[in-house]
């Protein structure tokens, strides 16, 4: 929740205190009774629980945000020693935020294990679908530890550069001073396996957890940033030729909602319980209820074509006039979902996907949908080209932490930097290294 207004240097102290402690609190112990079917749905409840802690559900998007950022975003807050050097791109191997992800990380992915093994010696009805659930947690935890703590797939050295630790048993993966990084490829490969199983296993419909098709539309990530642009359009295709998703018509109605919209593939549900909507807190006014730490540039306004609906998702907070974006606001009941993806990525992939494949008509018919909606009129077939097809996706889906995929995935400069400079890619925790021989460091660290 926002921090209760207090004076002075209390206020600074306790609201360091808070940014600096990412870690998760507490933990559900791989000896707690997982003998019954009551005691797996508990524990998968808090798996979801412990990634919850301390606005952990946010911090991956936030983190790629704010590392990827050149002239969008403006830091206004007082400073964070964790997120500051995120932003400036001026890393230790011993910031708090890393290695508050790596722990939280490995945190979920441990505890997932345990689960998995209670879950192999019980029978229950449902049985698959926790299973299903198991799979694409893994597999969502596994892709943002590759693509903050590893160098770009597009780089091509994924046969042989070292990405994260494949940790395959309930043990705390964190206390194996024995256990090494994977290539690249390796965890791609077994992330990629996780998100299959669970397509297999969720059904179409499964309340506000992950279902099958929030497993295709994280393939289809995936396989983009693989460069393997059929099977992006097969998977994405699959969620789009599914009844179960529609398009909204005002932008506005598609975030700061407390419930899964006719949009949303899979979000995570922020409640009271949970703490914080980390994005809201970071982006939103203070007289808003945020901690108004991130506005937005007058360069990023300028990037939107006259007319564009997108352009009018932004206010001035009533504190400083500074902009910030509607895309996280604060609700006065201080919950609110943070979407990890959405109907409108699965057309953008499409229509990237068609493009490369050579199908230019599908391509332009996915943009201008996108278009339509933003209120923009309709690219011609010589409009067409890569460039505008990467704006359309810029535009849409802007602060929502795919810019940091999309621009290393292209091999773009990010600002004067290459898209696979080192400072671009998160250190391993120095303490992790400390503790395990077998790990080594990122380059540059």
């Amino acid at each position: 929740m926002k921090l209760i207004a207090a004076i002075g240097l209390i206020v600074l102290l306790s609201a360091c205190d808070k940014y600096l402690d990412i870690e998760p609190q507490q933990s559900i112990s791989a000896s707690e009774a997982l003998n019954d079917e009551n005691g797996i749905r508990t524990a998968i409840l808090g798996m979801y629980q412990l990634f919850a802690e301390n606005g952990n559900y946010g911090h991956p998007i936030l983190i790629a945000d704010l590392l990827i950022n050149t002239d969008d975003l403006l830091w206004t807050g007082f400073n964070l020693p964790g997120f500051n050097p995120v932003l400036d791109k001026q890393i230790s191997t011993t910031n708090n935020v890393a290695q508050g992800l790596w722990i939280t990380f490995y945190a979920v992915i441990s505890q997932a294990n345990a689960i998995e093994m209670a879950l192999g010696q019980i029978e229950f009805a449902d049985k698959d679908i926790l299973q299903g659930e198991i799979n694409f947690m893994r597999g969502l935890v596994y892709s943002y530890l590759i693509e903050l703590y590893a160098e770009p797939w597009a780089k091509g050295r994924f046969d042989s550069a070292p990405g994260v630790p494949i940790a395959l048993h309930a043990e705390d993966p964190l206390d194996n001073g024995t256990l090494s990084r994977s290539t690249i490829k390796e965890v791609y490969d077994y992330l990629i396996q996780e998100f299959l199983l669970a397509k297999d296993l969720l059904p179409e419909q499964n309340g506000f957890l992950p279902t099958t098709f929030s497993a295709s539309a994280m393939l289809s990530r995936m396989y983009l940033v693989q460069e393997k642009y059929d099977l992006v359009e097969q998977e994405a295709g699959r969620v789009l030729s599914a009844t179960n998703f529609a398009f909204l018509a005002d932008h506005n109605q598609v975030f700061n909602q407390t419930a899964n919209t006719s949009e949303d593939l899979f979000a995570f549900q922020i409640t009271l319980t949970d703490g914080a909507n980390v994005m809201s807190e970071f982006y939103t006014g203070e007289l808003e209820g945020g901690e108004a730490f991130i506005a937005i540039s007058d360069a990023h306004m300028l990037k939107y074509e006259p007319g564009d609906l997108r352009s009018e998702l932004f206010y001035f907070d009533q504190k400083t006039g500074s902009r910030r974006t509607g895309k996280w606001r604060t609700r006065p009941s201080y919950d609110g979902n943070i979407t990890i993806t959405r109907l409108a990525e699965m057309v953008l992939n499409r229509a990237e996907a068609r493009y490369h494949l050579g199908d230019i008509a599908g391509s332009l018919q996915d943009i201008n949908t996108i278009r339509e909606r933003a209120g923009l009129p309709q690219l011609s077939i010589d409009d067409l080209d890569l460039k505008a097809i990467l704006k359309e996706r810029y535009c849409e889906l802007v602060f929502e932490g795919h810019q940091f995929r999309d621009l290393k995935r292209n091999r773009n400069q990010v600002g004067i930097l290459s898209y696979d400079d080192p400072s671009l890619v998160l250190p391993i925790p120095q303490r992790e290294i400390d503790v395990n021989p077998a790990l080594v460091q990122n380059e540059g660290y």
